[in-house]
């Protein structure tokens, strides 16, 4: 049976966002999707019903408490009624109302942010994003990120979908041209927008530009679709410039719903977003210019930048009449093959980048990235060093969770936490206090499986009180009737005998037990632990999914690594027997490294504790980038791009082995001397003891490895990962 959805939106006038909603509406409707649209309706009611989706009245439009309330209830009980698998809120109100309703009716609840608003006080409290979000680009991702702390890769990035059909080359204009008694003309300019006050600053500079050129050429057009608040105001002014010319100069059509008709007319387009993006479907040169900023005239050079705004130009100057008048001049001074060409690079960027099919794609994989609602799979308990805003260990829970969301769909997952609330809201799970017996007695009660998710939990060299605890969860959850796992873990170093005697009579009764290195195997033999559910098994972080890639080189490029810029990537952390001059040494390298090739180095702390003053201050030192506060998936994709890591962290590493990069590791832990042992590198260095020419002698030999043998070892290790995740498979099927 298709899932079903519920779309809520204030209302259904004309406007970008509601474009994209009745666009995306109609694109899940033809792939079986259930669509309700519950909104204060208006003129694309009937472009929705045409396309089987069914549109629910509700006063989702109104700000008064009264018409808040009875959206509420209208909502409440369309819900209930309904039971929809998901509900994807578009604006402010409507999500504010879904996110309420979700604690109470225990749905899945999604947003799309079309834009950036006041984080005001009271309107940031009423603020809700859902699990997951949907943003418009980069920048409106930015701005989730930076005001509202959302993780960051429960936010994905879609764009605003263009019917290329309807949009196209070959449209008509005789109807519009007839309407509105549109006189030949070889100069002709199009502005589509929602007339507002708060749009005004770009289409009053337009006006004054259009004024000027009416002067230059005698048959200079101007065509402004939209209404609004400000729209008296601007006819106004249309009729001035039209009375002192004493010809229609410009046209005011008010709002339209064919708008592909005037983009069939117009030569040239000004504007930003939705409006632009539908002129250079239809074949118009553009001049991206809007009331938040402008770029100018749309070629190659201000793609990226377009790109990166999806089409609104935020954070860029505004144009000015002049800046307008100057674009609108260069374009229409070109040759028509300079035309042409410009005409097909604008269709190519639309169909490329801006696709409906893209729009639908971009919601249903975020939809089915979404766990049930009721599981009825049974419950798996994780535990790990989670809470911690530790980056290494983060990406263990967050691909353990990925991996075995996929195998067991229907499970509960539980994960032990020092922060449970972030951990739920970040990785959709329930979560508790790991140093909360009771909670955690709880949440084994009824459970089918403890699994200790990666790192090096069987420990005792930091301390003996860590080894204590998670001796007492195995054996709690034995004594429960819970299965127990270890999933990659790495075993020891242990302080005494005492305790190494300890994990052996423990781990003889666990049930499956995977380790991340061959050296921890060994371990386990000598311990007299040999029964045949101990294996080697790769560490889970080697089945990473990468983050976007054009959203981490827009990371890159706010930390200054320039677009196509090849760059190296360092990690160092705080440890008790580092080489004091650390620090000054690894700068040395860098500098040493990009002198040589030409390549940025790009320090990345994955822990503000332990790494981010060490990797801030070797950065200022040599010049380089640095990022830090980054996502699993966003390391994961920037160490994909480096032409060589080094680093101290383990996990940094593996991403780099993983995407077949050269690696060279700094070793402060035997677990990073394992490592390199069982993928059969000889390019690690103790880190305490470092020099930038040896560093320097060892980048070298990394650099020279055969791409086709780290491939190699990447998809060998990947697949010892993916064999860890399938031996959970019996435990949680047999009784």
């Amino acid at each position: 049976m298709a899932k079903k959805i519920l779309m809520t939106t204030m209302s259904l006038d004309i406007g970008g966002a509601e474009t994209h909603i009745a666009e995306l509406c109609r694109a899940l409707a033809q792939d079986g999707y259930a669509v309700t649209v519950a909104s204060a309706g208006g003129v694309y009611e009937e472009l929705l019903r045409r396309a089987g989706v069914r549109h629910v009245a509700l006063p989702l439009a109104g700000k008064r408490p009264k018409q808040v309330l009875a959206a509420y209830r209208g909502l409440y009980r369309l819900i209930r009624e309904e039971k929809f698998d998901v509900v994807h809120a578009h604006a402010r109100i409507p999500a504010f109302i879904c996110g309420i309703l979700a604690k109470r009716l225990h749905f899945r609840f999604v947003t799309t942010a079309h834009g950036t608003f006041s984080v005001a006080p009271p309107w940031k409290l009423i603020s809700n994003w859902g699990e997951k979000t949907l943003a418009v680009s980069y920048d409106i991702k930015d701005y989730l990120i930076r005001n509202y702390h959302l993780p960051h890769d429960n936010i994905a990035l879609t764009v605003n979908g263009i019917d290329t059909r309807r949009f196209c080359p070959e449209g008509a204009a005789e109807d519009v041209v007839r309407e509105f008694s549109l006189p030949a003309s070889d100069h002709r300019v199009l502005y589509v927008a929602r007339l507002d006050r708060f749009y005004s600053v770009g289409i009053r500079s337009l006006l004054l530009a259009a004024e000027s050129l009416s002067r230059t050429f005698a048959d200079f057009q101007l065509v402004i679709v939209g209404d609004g608040d400000d729209a008296e105001a601007i006819r106004a002014e249309a009729d001035r410039i039209n009375a002192a010319a004493r010809r229609p100069v410009v046209t005011m059509t008010g709002r339209r719903t064919d708008v592909e008709k005037f983009c069939a007319w117009a030569q040239v387009a000004v504007g930003v977003s939705r409006s632009i993006l539908e002129a250079m479907s239809a074949g118009c040169l553009a001049v991206l210019s809007g009331a938040q900023g402008a770029l100018g005239i749309l070629d190659a050079s201000t793609l990226p930048a377009a790109l990166e705004t999806n089409f609104t130009c935020r954070g860029y100057r505004c144009a000015n009449s002049a800046r307008i008048r100057r674009d609108l001049l260069t374009l229409f001074s070109m040759s028509e093959r300079e035309r042409a060409e410009m005409r097909a690079f604008n269709r190519k960027v639309v169909e490329e980048h801006y696709s409906i099919r893209r729009m639908a794609e971009d919601a249903e994989r975020l939809y089915a990235s979404l766990p049930p609602v009721r599981p009825d799979g049974g419950k798996i308990v994780i535990s790990g060093y989670y809470g911690f805003s530790n980056l290494g260990d983060d990406s263990l829970l967050q691909v353990i969770l990925e991996q075995m969301r996929d195998r067991y769909p229907q499970a509960e997952y539980c994960v032990l936490s020092r922060r449970p609330a972030a951990t739920a809201r970040t990785y959709l799970v329930d979560s508790v206090g790991r140093f909360s017996l009771f909670a955690v007695r709880r949440a084994l009660k009824g459970a089918k499986l403890l699994v200790f998710g990666g790192g090096s939990q069987l420990q005792s060299v930091t301390s003996s009180r860590s080894l204590t605890y998670y001796l007492f969860l195995l054996r709690t959850a034995r004594k429960m009737g819970v299965r127990t796992a270890l999933l990659a873990n790495g075993l020891g170093p242990f302080s005494t005998q005492k305790d190494c005697d300890r994990v052996a009579k423990e781990l003889s009764a666990t049930d499956l037990i995977t380790l991340r290195d061959s050296g921890s195997l060994k371990k386990l033999r000598e311990f007299g632990v040999t029964h045949d559910r101990a294996l080697f098994a790769a560490d889970p972080a080697f089945l990473m999914r990468p983050a976007d890639a054009g959203w981490c080189a827009h990371l890159l490029r706010a930390a200054g690594v320039e677009p196509g810029q090849p760059y190296f990537a360092v990690n160092l952390r705080t440890w008790r027997k580092l080489d004091p001059e650390a620090e000054s040494r690894i700068a040395d390298f860098c500098v040493r490294l990009s002198a040589k090739t030409g390549w940025k180095p790009v320090f990345i702390s994955m822990h503000a504790e332990k790494d981010l003053d060490l990797c801030s201050a070797a950065a200022r030192r040599c010049n380089g980038a640095l990022l830090y506060d980054l996502s699993p998936a966003e390391c994961r994709t920037v160490v994909g791009g480096a032409q060589l890591v080094c680093a101290m962290r383990l996990h940094l590493l593996i991403y780099a082995v993983s995407a077949a990069v050269p690696v060279l590791g700094l070793s402060y832990d035997p677990k990073i001397d394992a490592f390199f042992s069982d993928i059969g590198r000889p390019d690690c260095l103790s880190a305490s003891d470092l020099s930038a020419g040896r560093l320097l002698d060892l980048a070298n030999r990394a650099m020279a490895s055969d791409r086709e043998s780290l491939r190699a070892v990447s998809r060998a290790f990947c697949q010892k990962a993916e064999i860890g995740m399938e031996k959970i498979r019996p435990l949680l099927e047999e009784n």
